[in-house]
């Protein structure tokens, strides 16, 4: 009795075609993964300017006054400290003031004598702009 021992394989062609399908869908879904990081960055990023909007309103409600960008105001890489209140930066990346310009610039405050203007800095670009002076987004 004879057995017929051919080996089947796949043909070149389809091997090429599989393996570009696998490197499309990695394309994507590295791509997509990225996006949704970026935009929960954004998102953290739009909730500490809620925080520090409310610090700035509360200053504003003990003193009579906004606080001064240049005196009132200190910026390190990791917090914000607006008089006596310090508010963390988790996840800043960076950080911005009128004499530090950083490289990536993500929060940049301006006060006036009648307000201020809270610039946060969107990975995809642009601002998030809050505040009531007369002030632009650098």
């Amino acid at each position: 009795m004879k057995r017929d021992h051919r080996w089947y394989a796949f043909s070149l062609i389809e091997l090429t075609a599989v393996l570009a399908v696998v490197a499309i869908l990695a394309a994507i879904g590295l791509y997509a993964g990225a996006t949704a990081q970026s935009t929960a960055r954004d998102e953290q990023r739009k909730a500490i300017s809620a925080k520090i909007v409310s610090n700035i309103d509360a200053f504003f409600r003990d003193n009579g006054f906004y606080p001064s960008h240049q005196y009132d105001v200190a910026w390190t890489s990791n917090q914000l400290t607006i008089g006596p209140r310090t508010i963390p930066l988790t996840g800043a990346l960076s950080y911005s003031n009128t004499t530090t310009n950083a490289t990536v610039t993500r929060y940049f405050y301006q006060s006036a004598s009648v307000g201020y203007v809270l610039c946060v800095g969107r990975e995809s670009g642009g601002w998030i702009r809050t505040g009531f002076a007369n002030i632009n987004c650098p």
